[in-house]
């Protein structure tokens, strides 16, 4: 009986060190591919997190970029402004200037001379001279004698009073017209004076920068 229970004691003892073997040795394997797992999870997050930084990064530069250009375009729009008004400034100084020009005496004298001219050169018997009423009654017989002078059957208009200073000319079938008035000349060089005071600004803007 004693050896009985001395070979079912060794039996067990036997099993347990088998099981517990097994046992060791599955937990061990569990144990290495749980750190296996933590440490490939581990990776990963450090992977994810330098991708997120460079993401993050690569975000704040274009945002930085965005909002340069939008500044620079900003600063153009406002600088095209600036041109646009200070353009539009010199252009009334002209017309202001040629306001007070008109009421001289050496206005008046260019005008009869320019007007003669004018009448001599065309190539029509019967043209129609526009101009302002005031410049009619200023230039008064000296109007006549030139226009007496033109062998030519002229009619005089009253011209529009938002031109400034000089005539008109068109044949009597408006075939040919002729603007020779001041603010019309203006007019027609404002893209040379804007182009000439723009060249002006950004040369003055380069040597402030």
């Amino acid at each position: 009986m004693v050896m009985l229970e001395g070979k079912l004691e060794m039996f067990k003892k036997l099993i347990y060190d088998s099981e517990k073997d097994a046992l060791q040795k599955k937990f061990d394997e569990l144990t290495f591919r749980q750190n296996e797992k933590l440490v490939n999870y581990e990776n990963k997050l450090k992977i994810k997190s330098k991708a997120n930084i460079k993401i993050s990064i690569r975000n704040a530069e274009n945002k930085k970029n965005e909002m340069i250009l939008e500044e620079k375009q900003n600063i153009r729009q406002e600088l095209l402004q600036t041109k646009e008004e200070f353009l539009q400034t010199v252009l009334d100084d002209l017309k202001n200037k040629a306001k007070e020009y008109i009421k001289t005496d050496v206005y008046i004298n260019n005008l009869a001379k320019t007007i003669e001219i004018a009448l001599n050169q065309l190539d029509y018997n019967s043209l129609v001279l526009i101009i302002t009423d005031d410049d009619k009654k200023r230039l008064g017989n000296k109007l006549n004698e030139i226009i007496k002078n033109s062998n030519k059957e002229i009619l005089a208009e009253d011209m529009d009073t938002k031109y400034i200073g000089g005539f008109m000319i068109r044949d009597t079938d408006n075939i040919a017209n002729y603007d020779i008035t001041i603010s019309t000349k203006i007019a027609e060089n404002k893209y040379d004076i804007g182009a000439k005071l723009y060249e002006l600004i950004d040369k003055v803007g380069d040597n402030i920068g």
